[in-house]
């Protein structure tokens, strides 16, 4: 008959002798960077319900219907920035409709960044900390080298192995948001 045993292994602790044991400054700076992080993703999240909500109603990303040509039989070019419309419809032929296009695109981007602006500055600001916080586990070097790390081994390669990994994920990041390219 099988029977299941359970034997000790070398060397494990026992979880009382982990949590007795004197905490490490990092893990605070851990708990730091996941909160930071936590708020990134909020920020991100309501940003991106900003999004939605500003492509349902058609302004995310504003446009309006110049005059363009009247006799091509085509409709009217789709103007998206002030110099589209100057183009399509020459304030010097159609002052009116120059001006009326000039408004309404003027609104309409008004309307845009009074929503996107703020949700895009949290993101922003979020992503600072979330950085800042990120550089403070990065560049601490444990106090505790109880993993068969000795403090000369330490501190240059564990401290550039989490730099390059944190870099990587920048990097992700940035890729993902359109943002820059490469290493900080």
């Amino acid at each position: 008959m099988n029977s299941i045993v359970a034997l000790p292994i070398a060397g494990a602790l026992p979880i009382q002798s982990i949590a007795a044991a004197d905490a490490d400054p990092i893990f605070a700076l851990i708990a730091a960077h996941q909160k930071a992080y936590e708020k990134l993703n909020a920020a991100e999240r309501a940003h991106a319900v900003v999004e939605r909500e500003l492509q349902a109603a058609g302004d995310l990303f504003p446009s309006v219907t110049s005059r363009g040509n009247p006799y091509s039989g085509l409709p009217g070019p789709v103007s998206k920035t002030q110099a589209d419309i100057d183009m399509y419809s020459p304030a010097d032929l159609y002052p009116e409709d120059n001006r009326r296009d000039h408004d309404e695109l003027s609104a309409a981007i008004a309307r845009r960044d009074a929503r996107h602006k703020p949700s895009q500055e949290a993101i922003d600001a979020a992503w600072e900390d979330e950085r800042e916080a990120l550089d403070r586990v990065v560049l601490a070097v444990p106090s505790n080298h109880g993993w068969g790390h000795g403090p000369a081994k330490t501190s240059a390669r564990i401290v550039g192995c989490r730099r390059r990994h944190a870099d990587g994920r920048l990097d992700r990041k940035l890729r993902l948001r359109g943002g820059r390219k490469g290493r900080c």
